[in-house]
C-alpha cells in the first residue's frame, strides 16, 4: 500500500494477484476453514472469474447456469450489462459438484436460487463478504 498526501493507505490495486486468489480457492476447500468447502470454493471463482457481486452471486437462480453448454447467465446490478458468459477452465466441474452438495441439503421446493445457506435459501450478501473479509 501506498501513502496519500493526507497520511491515510491509498490502495495500489484493487484486486487480488493469481498467487493469493490460489491461496484463497485452496484455503475454501478446506473443511477445517468451512462447513461448505465445494459451494465456498464454487461462489468464490465464479465471483472473481466474472467479476461478480457478492449480491450478484448470491441472487444467481438454477436456471442461470447451463453446464452443458457451459454457460452462466450473469443479471448485473447498478445499471451494469447483463447478459451469457463462458465457462472456463473447471468451472462447471465446481458447479455440478455444487449442485449435488445442494441436493444433499434437501432445500425447500420453492428455492431456485443457485447457492443456498446451511439454513437452505439464498445465502445473505453480508454474511457472505464478513466470511472472507480481512481483518
Amino acid at each position: 500500500m501506498g501513502i496519500s498526501l493526507n497520511g491515510q493507505r491509498k490502495r495500489t490495486r484493487e484486486y487480488p494477484t493469481q498467487e493469493e486468489l490460489g491461496k484463497l480457492l485452496a484455503a475454501s476447500q478446506d473443511p477445517t476453514n468451512s462447513r461448505n468447502p465445494t459451494r465456498d470454493y464454487c461462489m468464490l471463482l465464479l465471483m472473481f472469474r466474472h467479476g461478480l457481486r457478492v449480491s450478484e452471486l448470491c441472487a444467481m437462480r438454477l436456471s442461470d447456469v447451463n453446464v452443458t453448454t457451459k454457460e452462466l447467465h450473469v443479471k448485473r446490478l447498478k445499471g451494469c450489462d447483463s447478459g451469457p458468459h463462458e465457462l472456463y477452465n473447471g468451472e462447471s466441474g465446481a458447479i455440478k459438484a455444487c449442485l449435488v452438495e445442494r441436493e444433499k441439503m434437501k432445500p425447500p421446493a420453492d428455492c431456485d436460487t443457485l447457492f443456498i445457506s446451511e439454513r437452505g435459501c439464498r445465502p445473505r450478501s453480508f454474511g457472505y463478504s464478513s466470511s472472507y473479509a480481512t481483518p
